[in-house]
């Protein structure tokens, strides 16, 4: 009998030793450690605008496109792409309906109205990497005609090129629409007579 005592008891000493020593190690190794941060690179674009006159039948609209690295890791740029839209007024001979709205998957919401686009950049290869507060800046020049009273400049950056490390994520890249009111509808013939007159 006493032989079945002693044996429980060295056996509960044991397990009980073993949970202890369980516990430490949960409560020092395993429970105080963070979850590694993966830091996730976030850029922000945005436009400024100048518009002129060239003549009577031209306008100047130039775009400034800048993009600020906005996070704690670099930003990589290889692709942009650039094109200006005419809202107002609504191209002739066009007709604005419901094909011409962007609806989403479940039609709950109208989307995003598609204007006809007035311009539009070819894909372009950009090689630039941001370091944290970093800025890209590019100017995009668009020549309009001056009925053109509203425009829409979308921009889009993007990396396209593949990680190196597939653990970490890329920058899926960032998207700015502006709208921009161009200006005086008419460009006064006096602008032809000054353009020639400093020639």
């Amino acid at each position: 009998m006493m032989q079945v005592k002693d044996f429980v008891f060295r056996n509960a000493q044991a397990l009980i030793l073993i949970v202890a020593i369980l516990i430490w190690v949960w409560a020092n190794y395993i429970y105080d450690q963070e979850p590694p941060v993966i830091e996730i690179p976030r850029a922000e674009i945005s436009h400024e605008f100048f518009s002129a006159c060239l003549n009577s039948e031209q306008r100047l609209v130039r775009a400034k496109v800048e993009v600020r690295n906005v996070g704690p890791v670099e930003v990589k740029l290889t692709k942009n792409h650039h094109s200006v839209a005419q809202v107002s007024p609504y191209p002739a001979g066009q007709k604005f309906g419901d094909d011409a709205r962007e609806r989403g998957k479940t039609n709950s919401k109208p989307g995003r109205i598609r204007w006809p686009e007035s311009g539009n950049s070819e894909r372009n290869s950009t090689d630039e990497t941001l370091k944290p507060n970093e800025i890209h800046e590019q100017y995009h020049d668009f020549v309009l005609s001056p009925s053109v009273k509203v425009i829409e400049v979308t921009s889009r950056f993007e990396d396209a090129s593949p990680g190196e490390d597939k653990k970490k994520p890329n920058w899926e890249g960032g998207e700015v629409r502006t709208i921009y009111k161009v200006g005086d509808p008419i460009c006064s013939k006096l602008v032809d007579s000054e353009a020639s007159a400093t020639k």
